[in-house]
């Protein structure tokens, strides 16, 4: 925004304590986790809200796994679906923190809206969608309403609603389908089932909009044969021949690579074998711009921050020198945007 211009957004500032201008570097969020490495899109603080887990079912015939990468930070276009009605209702969304493979749906039954949670486990497995819900309680209009993990205000703006229409309210959550792939010992012949992580990484740093996975070594299964002792040959006071085969070994040897190349500087290990299951993990070590303004006083007006060093992509800091204003509806629906 220019300066001395006005301003052109509802949010203003509860100013407390001295005035004072921050100044911040600015880093992206990562994670080390299940055998390989993510690395955040964005920097500063609100990428450490990121979370990332790997699931799979193994009840299946054929296994099946799913990469989740879930921003836990609100954002109601993101969050809030509400089809076929013909005045948009109004709903404020101040909290939603159900898990990954929930979502909540508001529908008008008789006289009443109720909200109900869903389980949509099935997008992976394939179970039926209403396998499982749980109704959360009767909804008022024009009041806060409050259930396990989640909190919103449903305006009474009214709108007609057409039977069978629901509001529905989704966590922010990207899915990655997993290629499954195997290690198998040469000395047992045993083999071990898991994901291919090269393939994962190809799908997800061409697609998704919050983390990528940088480029890095792999761990190395080296196996190696070699034969000692035997002989042969011929010649015996019988006239015959005689001849002998030696022994073979097989060696099981793991090659680290941890001494690279690595995309990124800071990371400085390698890839397993392959991904590994994990429970949902934030990333973290993002930093620089708040996740939002709030306990920062920088005048009456607006929150502005100033960012003296930003990461860039190969991990190391460079100058910015850039100030950036908070932009938005309230201090949770907005983002910062460049000052001047």
């Amino acid at each position: 925004m220019p300066l001395n211009q006005p301003k052109t957004y509802k949010f203003g500032p509860n100013p407390v304590g001295a005035v004072k201008m921050f100044s911040r570097s600015s880093r992206r969020s990562r994670l080390w986790t299940g055998g390989s490495f993510w690395r955040s899109i964005e920097r500063g603080e609100s990428a450490n809200l990121i979370q990332i887990s790997c699931v799979e079912d193994q009840t299946l015939d054929t296994p099946e796994a799913v990469l989740v990468v879930r921003h836990t930070g609100l954002k109601s276009d993101e969050q809030i679906f509400a089809n076929g009605f013909s005045q948009q209702p109004v709903l404020n969304l101040f909290e939603l923190s159900i898990q990954w493979d929930e979502e909540i749906r508001l529908t008008k039954e008789e006289e009443r809206i109720v909200a109900r949670k869903y389980g949509i486990r099935w997008q992976i497995a394939g179970a039926p969608a209403e396998a499982v819900s749980a109704e959360l309680g009767t909804v008022p209009l024009n009041r806060v309403f409050k259930a396990e993990g989640v909190s919103f205000k449903l305006d009474s703006n009214l709108f007609d609603w057409v039977p069978g229409t629901s509001i529905v309210l989704r966590p922010r959550v990207h899915r990655y389908p997993l290629v499954v792939t195997s290690v198998t010992d040469p000395t047992t012949s045993q083999s071990t089932i898991g994901w291919n992580i090269d393939a994962l990484r190809a799908s997800l740093n061409g697609s998704d909009t919050w983390v990528t996975m940088p480029e890095r070594p792999q761990v190395e299964l080296r196996v190696s044969t070699s034969t000692s002792g035997g002989s042969s040959g011929s010649g015996s006071e019988e006239g015959g021949s005689g001849s002998g085969s030696g022994t073979t070994t097989t060696t099981v040897e793991i090659i680290h690579h941890t001494d690279g190349p690595h995309e990124d500087g800071t990371d400085h290990g390698e890839d397993d074998f392959f991904l590994s299951t994990f429970a949902p993990t934030n990333m973290g070590g993002g930093d620089g711009l708040p996740a939002n303004p709030v306990g920062y006083n920088t005048g009456p007006d607006r929150v502005l921050m100033h960012l003296n060093y930003s990461e860039l992509d190969n991990g190391s800091l460079g100058e910015l020198n850039q100030v950036f204003e908070w932009v938005g509806e309230s201090a949770t629906s907005g983002s910062w945007q460049r000052y001047a």
